[in-house]
């Protein structure tokens, strides 16, 4: 109880209310009789703080590629583990960096767009798939949507047959009074359950599990 509660306190205190979810911190706070955990060690409220700091910086990075992309009329969704803390309000974990999804044909659009705001290329080993960019440390990745004949939404190279349902591309996540078009949450979990079936998929890493329990909870309470 008192880590969790020293977690969300050092939280709070670095970053704002906003930064986590106000009803999660409620009920997870230690009632006013126990001590500060934030004194047990200090050790840990430095972890959480490192931990925390890369976080904000991508969220600043995500704020301003979204802006720049709604400024210039291009549709784009969030995507991975960015869109699930866009869904639930809340930062559940780090990130290694922010997926968007996008329509190929704007791809060269949204290229020309971010370089000239001081984003760069990055190395891209299936440029058919996605676009890579990296901004200020922070690593983009756009997975270039296409649409065949029979309407089927893909990602083109290694996963054309693997097409997203028709509902996936109306949802709206908020995470900080910013609101961002997101991947469906159905298949957010969808993607992330076939994974390691898929032929160039790999085993789920524990974040993945973590993402998977997240968004199974989420979509139980929405029901």
């Amino acid at each position: 109880m008192l880590a969790s509660s020293f977690v969300e306190s050092d939280l709070f205190r670095a970053f704002g209310a906003s930064w986590v979810n106000p009803d999660f911190c409620l009920r997870r706070t230690a009632a006013p009789s126990q001590p500060d955990a934030r004194h047990v060690s200090p050790y840990y409220t430095n972890v959480v703080i490192e931990r925390a700091r890369p976080s904000k910086l991508q969220l600043g990075h995500l704020k301003e590629a979204h802006n720049l992309l709604k400024a210039a009329r291009i549709p784009h969704w969030l995507a991975g583990g960015w869109a699930i803390d866009f869904l639930v309000g809340r930062v559940t974990r780090q990130h290694s960096d922010v997926d968007f999804a996008i329509w190929k044909d704007d791809w060269p659009r949204v290229e020309a767009l971010l370089l000239a705001h001081e984003f760069t290329l990055r190395a891209n080993e299936f440029p058919d798939e996605t676009g890579r960019l990296v901004h200020k440390g922070t690593q983009f990745e756009f997975f270039l949507l296409q649409k065949n004949s029979a309407g089927d939404i893909f990602v083109g190279g290694r996963w054309t047959d693997w097409p997203f349902p028709d509902d996936c591309w109306n949802a709206t996540g908020c995470l900080q009074g910013l609101l961002v078009p997101v991947m469906s949450p159905k298949n957010l979990l969808d993607g992330k359950q076939r994974w390691p079936d898929q032929e160039h998929g790999s085993p789920l890493r524990e974040k993945d599990q973590q993402d998977i329990d997240i968004l199974r909870s989420y979509l139980a309470r929405e029901m």
